[in-house]
């Protein structure tokens, strides 16, 4: 008798090789047994925090891998909700809670605790635990996921995370920073605050959001200051002729 392990050794110095392929596990695609696909690409909203969306992605810093979970308020694409730590290829148990925690409290915060939301997710293994369901179950939310293997289901979050990622590279300079904590907590207010956005009419994630409580001439006022700062820029960068065209 000889183990599998010699037989291997041996048939690896005669130049024995099977010719069987492994093949890799293929979930097959479909609608989830824990939530259904609610949103069914229907992206349209009217108020903030009616639908959000969440995913993590990977960091890498100084030859470190992160992950950061969001939460995107698909109303004004304002990031709500984030949690940072070390890599557990996307599924910290932890990393997720807190970030869920993170998001209710601003919900809260802004008052629409009370209003109901729609969270969408991918089928990922704590977004489908009990735990990640129990924390949000005395809140007006209800669950929506993405089908197996369909990030295209999930488009906001999906294109979002690429630009901040691109952000943080080129822009912020991720890799000049010791602490990626104090990084990512900087980029945040920024994307929130100072980053204007052709969906919004070039104006930031907050401010747009800030029109829904000004009375309707001083919004107008505010929206037309704007457009009035965005044309002097085109005007100064690019040329006449595009500041005519945005003007209509």
């Amino acid at each position: 008798m000889v183990s599998s392990y010699l037989m291997y050794q041996c048939f690896k110095e005669m130049g024995i090789y099977s010719r069987a392929r492994r093949r890799a596990f293929r979930r097959p695609k479909g609608v989830s047994d824990k939530f259904p696909n609610v949103i069914d690409g229907n992206w349209q909203t009217r108020r903030p925090f009616e639908k959000v969306c969440t995913d993590t992605t990977m960091i890498v810093h100084h030859r470190k891998k992160y992950d950061l979970n969001l939460y995107i308020d698909v109303f004004n694409n304002e990031i709500v909700g984030y949690d940072l730590v070390n890599y557990h290829h996307r599924n910290g148990v932890m990393n997720h809670l807190r970030s869920l925690e993170d998001f209710l409290r601003i919900k809260d915060q802004r008052g629409y605790g009370e209003d109901h939301t729609i969270l969408h997710s991918d089928q990922g293994r704590v977004y489908a635990s009990v735990k990640f369901e129990k924390m949000h179950q005395t809140y007006p939310i209800t669950r929506s996921m993405s089908r197996a293997g369909t990030p295209t289901d999930n488009p906001v979050i999906e294109s979002l995370i690429g630009w901040i990622k691109g952000d943080l590279k080129h822009y912020l300079k991720l890799h000049d920073f010791n602490d990626i904590n104090k990084a990512i907590e900087i980029y945040v207010d920024y994307f929130n605050h100072h980053k204007v956005a052709y969906r919004l009419d070039y104006m930031t994630p907050v401010d747009s959001s800030r029109l829904l409580y000004l009375p309707l001439n001083q919004a107008c006022s505010k929206y037309n200051l704007y457009k009035e700062g965005i044309s002097k820029f085109i005007y100064d960068n690019i040329g006449l002729k595009y500041l005519e065209y945005y003007s209509d």
